[in-house]
């Protein structure tokens, strides 16, 4: 039996290479530098191939570098290969573009990163690792990309959820995976911010700047942000009231030397919503340095959506640049807020 070695990239959490037993790069993919992938492409054999994805994501037809197509692809909801057209070997199709790999020796069956999945009984093989949890809440992923909770009945989950793949509807989600809820986002959180502490800094640096020239070019949402109070003695008080959070112990990864951060409250509490952070020490606005707070393009607001697209627009970026050792240009990007012109305190 052919054995195959696969590298794995910790940023995206999927397969960059295939080798033989002999460590021969057999196939090289191109994937979006983000969690899950997304998969682009492919080069097997000294020819590169395209992917061509549906809305779930599922490998609908693959061409070659003359855009000519070789393969094209049907599946059911569930993942049964339908129809293929072509000789392509990929293992990445229904569901490819999310790093669904399936196995070539066993029909209808895909390994999804932690758990494998098998399309004929339309279950999980293993049990759901949130049915071991006090937890009831468990996460899939919409087919645009975000985490979206559920919540059930824990007699349910006893029974039925801990084998249930995509809330049993798989045209609206999706588990690139296999996990559960808080586990799903913090532990992607948390690669890539490991992935990111060891990125040589010439690449860090390289980002940091694009991110700094391309977020300059729009500040129109800055402008729209609620003014940061100058003493935390004024929250509840006149135009300040209602409009910010509790007074909370600051961060000290993202705030050394401040006492205290506050947030914005929406109007409206839109989904995605910028918003505005303040941080103070001895009860006073601090209006430059690293201690300062810093606005946010998306606010880390209630549920996994606002915490990831948060993590994503405003706080990946941070680390980047921090490993760079150039967080006066994440600064820029962000600026600290001193629109009520407050006594400069830097920290």
């Amino acid at each position: 039996m052919a054995v195959t070695g696969y590298t794995w990239d910790p940023l995206s959490d999927s397969v960059l290479e295939e080798t033989d037993v002999s460590g021969n790069v057999r196939v090289t993919y191109t994937n979006e530098p983000r969690p899950w992938g997304p998969l682009i492409s492919e080069e097997r054999g000294g020819q590169l191939f395209q992917y061509h994805f549906d809305t779930l994501g599922s490998t609908r037809a693959i061409t070659d570098h003359t855009a000519a197509v070789t393969d094209t692809f049907q599946f059911d909801a569930w993942g049964m290969e339908l129809a293929h057209v072509g000789t392509a070997p990929t293992p990445y199709t229904w569901v490819g573009r999310y790093g669904y790999h399936r196995d070539p020796a066993m029909y209808g069956r895909y390994t999804i990163r932690r758990r494998i999945y098998l399309s004929s009984p339309a279950r999980w093989s293993s049990e759901d690792l949130a049915n071991l949890k006090t937890t009831t809440s468990y996460v899939s992923h919409s087919t645009a990309g975000e985490p979206l909770r559920y919540t059930g009945d824990r007699l349910l989950r006893s029974t039925l959820q801990p084998y249930m793949y995509a809330l049993n509807s798989p045209t609206r989600y999706y588990d690139p995976s296999g996990l559960d809820a808080a586990d799903d986002l913090q532990e992607a959180i948390d690669d890539i911010v490991e992935a990111i502490a060891n990125i040589p800094k010439d690449i860090a640096l390289a980002q940091c700047r694009a991110w700094t020239a391309t977020q300059k070019k729009n500040t129109k949402w800055l402008e729209d942000l609620p003014k940061c109070p100058c003493f935390l003695c004024e929250l509840g008080y006149g135009d300040n009231a209602g409009k910010w959070t509790e007074p909370e112990p600051a961060s000290q990864t993202f705030h050394p030397g401040a006492d205290f951060c506050i947030r914005s409250i929406p109007v409206f509490l839109p989904p995605l919503a910028p918003g505005q952070q303040c941080c103070y020490k001895n009860y006073e606005l601090i209006t430059g340095g690293l201690g300062a707070g810093t606005p946010d393009h998306t606010g880390p607001g209630p549920g996994n959506l606002n915490s990831w697209k948060h993590f994503l627009d405003d706080v990946r970026t941070y680390y980047i640049c921090k490993r760079a050792e150039r967080l006066d240009l994440y600064l820029e990007a962000r600026p600290p807020n001193n629109a009520n012109g407050c006594e400069p305190q830097v920290i």
